[in-house]
């Protein structure tokens, strides 16, 4: 059985794309992602602006990727989803996003 990586053994992280995009004008086929601080949580959530999660968790990713949410958005949907499964980690130890729910 293949031992899943920690986040927290991991520098930078390699992150190979299925879809090629263009970032800062060059075609790249992965990105690596620098590891998080606390000011890039802070940052991601300036710019979210009082969106939900995956908006925060989108400018996180931008920033640790240096790349613009304009070129994200450019992103493969598999990519994209990969990705925010992967910041899922950053964020909350590795669970998946939290839902609300409302009894009614």
């Amino acid at each position: 059985m293949e031992k899943k990586q920690d986040y927290k053994l991991l520098e930078n992280l390699d992150f190979p794309l299925a879809r090629p995009i263009s970032v800062r004008g060059q075609t790249v086929d992965r990105l690596t992602l620098r590891r998080a601080t606390w000011k890039d949580l802070k940052i991601a959530s300036a710019a979210a602006k009082g969106g939900d999660q995956s908006e925060m968790a989108k400018h996180l990713l931008c920033n640790l990727a240096g790349m613009s949410p304009d070129e994200f958005d450019e992103l493969d949907l598999f990519d994209a989803c990969s990705l925010m499964e992967l910041s899922s980690g950053f964020l909350y130890g590795g669970r998946s996003f939290p839902t609300i729910t409302k009894n009614i």
